[in-house]
């Protein structure tokens, strides 16, 4: 059954959420992007906020920026992997960044210093010949050969590949790749064990074709906000998993 990722960004929208039944919380600033990182201090008031049953997802911004900024040291002193399932790095800009970052590498190294707390999410942009991102074809292959190469038990963590947009004023995932597009990088995921998030934009009048194709999850934000991105809206909300239910 398709689950509903749902981006907030403060502990306003926590609460608001609390009442539904989300199947990731995701934490990002929209105002810095589509992937837009917190700062660290607004993190924990709005984990405050959320019930520990739910899975959480939190957003680094571009591994370009954050490898350039923090690398994977980050991560050796920061507290706040363990009360995350998954953690995700945009791709913009790595296919053009040329032979001195080798971003394929650099997105293992990562995945490697999170693993024994969360989960890599492996990112692909629909959007990706505007931000200089690698194919969704290259990213998916690249969580493919991570899986293999690790001893996974029967309780391991699967892996994710989340596609998203870029730039949000320029179409969605569904307007970039067309039905048939979405459709076959799902049952690829599916094929290969791997789950599959399906944002970018995503309207509410594409979730019936969209939960047709069975997605593990849909990713929203934009359409259940008001005045753009910058606000969750209740009554929205409330709409949204009125229909689903129905």
């Amino acid at each position: 059954m398709t689950k509903f990722l749902i981006s907030i960004r403060n502990p306003a929208e926590a609460r608001l959420i609390a009442g539904y039944p989300v199947g990731v919380v995701d934490l990002k600033d929209p105002g810095k992007g589509g992937l837009g990182r917190l700062e660290e201090h607004e993190i924990q008031p709005i984990l405050n906020q959320l019930s520990n049953l739910v899975p959480r997802s939190i957003a680094f911004g571009e591994l370009l920026e954050f490898e350039s900024k923090f690398g994977t040291a980050f991560f050796e002193t920061w507290g706040g992997l363990k009360d995350f399932e998954f953690i995700k790095f945009g791709l913009a800009g790595v296919a053009e960044a040329g032979t001195y970052f080798d971003w394929k590498s650099i997105w293992k190294k990562y995945h490697q210093a999170i693993s024994s707390d969360s989960a890599l999410v492996a990112v692909a942009y629909a959007d990706w010949q505007i931000c200089g991102a690698p194919d969704p074809a290259e990213v998916l292959e690249l969580a493919i050969e991570c899986r293999r190469s690790e001893d996974r038990s029967e309780s391991a963590r699967p892996d994710h590949v989340l596609l998203d947009t870029f730039d949000k004023t320029r179409g969605s995932s569904i307007q970039w790749m067309g039905w048939s597009g979405i459709e076959s990088l799902i049952q690829k995921c599916r094929d290969k064990g791997i789950k599959i998030v399906v944002a970018g934009s995503v309207g509410l009048e594409d979730l019936s074709q969209l939960i047709s194709l069975k997605p593990d999850y849909i990713g929203l934000r934009g359409a259940l906000c008001r005045g753009g991105r910058e606000d969750l809206d209740e009554g929205r909300l409330a709409a949204l998993f009125s229909s689903v239910a129905q």
